[in-house]
């Protein structure tokens, strides 16, 4: 019997599980010779008997799993113009709903909408763990063998509901012990200001990188690999034989980029709370459609998930520009090269000379600094009045580098003291590096 060998352009692959996916859903049809998918390049090596199975047969195959081949792909032109359109839209809603006060109603979620993002994140990245990466392992925890996901179907509606709850709360416990050893990771390591600004940069280089990986607008980063130890993957194989819920444990391990590019985050929040809150918001955000997909198979393998792929990526791109806004600081580079003339008409709340200090009263709200001026040459008496509230869980700590402070905040008022010695603008931050703002100094109050 006559056989071709082909290659063939696959779009869609964002990690080295999607080859496993693709390769499998080929093996199961007659006519398959030989199929190697290669994530790093975005092709597919087949070798197959044109008499039992065609070329388009191929590709309804590979496009049924979730992935697009290069007769369906638009072009990229229109998938940038795509993804900035996405971006401006997301960029609005965000200054939107930072106006209105809703993306801090939460405690934390203040500290610049990052944990509402990340819930949106795995929310839509859930198409990644389901369609593409996720769901060989999701159908071993709904079914108990290594089958597809459209077998689980033919399992009893009682049976399959309690798999699919095992697996999803072995995944979220997971995902949440490694957003905290992350954060205790990062908080070891974030001695200084400085430590902090580095993980950020990282974390937000890396968001770029993944967001513009999924659109595939970079092929050189698919190159990277960060594998498991093959221990860990033969203990993972074998557990996942007994439960539904060690497959959820150890997938808080697998190398998925989503995945990790969200440890990385819990890694450059420096906290062991929020770093687990980070990575469990993460986790609840891919836990529904992860829980209907048990129920629903093929319920995203049409051409609806390759919007809900860009809109993933380019949230993703618009929280790495988010980080690295807040490490970079922009705002207050642009302030420090400032002329000592601009500094002396610099706004915010000024210091008043009493008995030989100068005293400066301002009170922080919520996810909110607001910047001083004082004088150069006298001693600061600095008055924060915080009411009940006003406080939460990163802007209760202020760190002024330049003036080696660190003070944690009290309702009802905190003093803090300094000398400040030179002309200048000087940046004071929540622990966290989220939240900023300036003391101006300047020669003279009264110029």
């Amino acid at each position: 019997m006559k056989t071709e060998k082909i290659i063939v352009d696959v779009h869609g692959m964002t990690c080295r599980s999607c080859e496993k996916t693709i390769v499998k859903a080929l093996y199961k049809h007659k006519g398959i010779l030989q199929a190697r998918a290669d994530y790093a390049s975005g092709k597919l090596h087949l070798g197959f008997f044109p008499e039992l199975i065609d070329r388009g047969q191929i590709e309804e195959i590979i496009q049924q799993v979730g992935y697009e081949t290069s007769s369906i792909k638009g072009s990229k032109k229109s998938l940038i113009l795509k993804t900035m359109i996405l971006l401006v839209a997301m960029l609005i809603v965000y200054q939107l709903l930072s106006r209105t006060g809703l993306l801090t109603f939460v405690p934390q979620i203040q500290t610049g909408s990052s944990l509402f993002m990340i819930f949106v994140v795995g929310l839509m990245t859930s198409v990644h763990c389901v369609a593409m990466c996720g769901g060989i392992s999701l159908a071993a925890g709904a079914s108990g063998k290594k089958q597809s996901s459209r077998i689980v179907s033919e399992v009893s509606r009682k049976k399959a509901a309690g798999r699919a709850l095992q697996y999803n709360v072995g995944r979220n416990i997971s995902y949440t012990i490694t957003g905290a050893i992350a954060g205790l990771l990062g908080q070891a390591i974030s001695i200084s200001n400085t430590g902090r600004t580095v993980i950020m940069l990282i974390a937000g280089v890396f968001m770029l990188i993944m967001g513009l990986n999924v659109l595939e607008l970079t092929p050189w980063v698919r190159k990277i690999r960060m594998p498991l130890p093959s221990a860990i993957v033969g203990l993972q194989a074998r557990m996942s034989k007994n439960s539904a819920f060690w497959v959820g444990l150890f997938n808080g391990l697998m190398p998925c980029g989503p995945l990790q590019m969200m440890q990385l985050y819990a890694l450059g929040t420096g906290s062991v709370a929020i770093g687990a809150l980070s990575m469990m918001l993460f986790a609840l955000g891919t836990t529904p459609m992860m829980l209907s997909v048990s129920f629903f198979s093929g319920l995203l393998t049409n051409k609806k998930s390759h919007f809900i792929k860009i809109a993933s990526a380019a949230l993703v791109i618009l929280l790495g520009i988010q980080m690295l806004g807040r490490a970079i600081d922009i705002p207050m580079l642009i302030q420090a090269r400032q002329t000592n003339r601009q500094i002396e008409s610099a706004d915010g709340t000024f210091a008043r000379i009493e008995d030989g200090y100068q005293v400066v009263e301002t009170r922080f709200t919520n996810g909110r600094y607001q910047p001083i001026v004082v004088q150069a040459g006298l001693p600061v008496h600095w008055v924060i009045t915080a009411e009940q509230g006003d406080l939460n869980g990163c802007n209760y700590s202020l760190l002024i580098d330049d003036f080696d402070i660190a003070k944690d905040l009290d309702y009802g008022e905190t003093v803090i003291e300094f000398l400040p010695e030179e002309v200048g603008v000087f940046r004071y931050t929540c622990w966290m590096n989220m939240i900023s703002s300036r003391i101006t100094v300047v020669s003279d109050l009264q110029a």
